[in-house]
């Protein structure tokens, strides 16, 4: 275990060598061997050199997933109007608090109004399916009787 001393050098060396542009992988080479985890804590309040730090791509899909939770849509809804995968809205929402759920009637009610949209759309085709093979019936001969 190093000494507090020990630390304090090693963190002005890491600091200085970090502030000259190096990665963490360069400054492990540098000081010898060290876990990530003391070389962080040296590291703590240095910001990365900005060739490091990655370009975020998706910073406007990222704002509008944030903006879309706090109006109140669920996960699976987010990723279908964004196009991108329901995990990727996890991360980038996961500390917006959660929606407030629909109530008993509400739910009862969406489930009713989904099922009413389902037949409006639904029966038309149905009926004239039907009404084809009411018509193919007609006009086909009669089929002999089954014996």
């Amino acid at each position: 275990m190093r000494t507090k001393q020990e630390l304090e050098l090693l963190r002005e060396r890491a600091v200085t060598l970090r502030r000259q542009g190096r990665s963490l992988r360069q400054i492990k080479q540098i000081l010898g061997p060290m876990s990530n985890v003391t070389l962080n804590d040296a590291l703590r309040g240095v910001p990365p050199p900005d060739w490091t730090v990655r370009p975020n791509a998706k910073d406007e899909q990222r704002a509008k997933a944030r903006e879309l939770r706090a109006q109140g849509m669920d996960y699976e809804e987010i990723a279908a109007a964004l196009g991108v995968a329901q995990s990727s809205v996890s991360l980038w929402v996961r500390d917006l608090p959660r929606p407030a759920r629909l109530s008993y009637a509400e739910c009862r009610q969406r489930s009713a109004e989904g099922a009413r949209r389902y037949w409006a759309a639904e029966r038309p085709v149905r009926e004239a399916r039907r009404a084809a093979d009411r018509a193919a019936a007609v006009t086909d001969p009669v089929l002999p009787a089954i014996p």
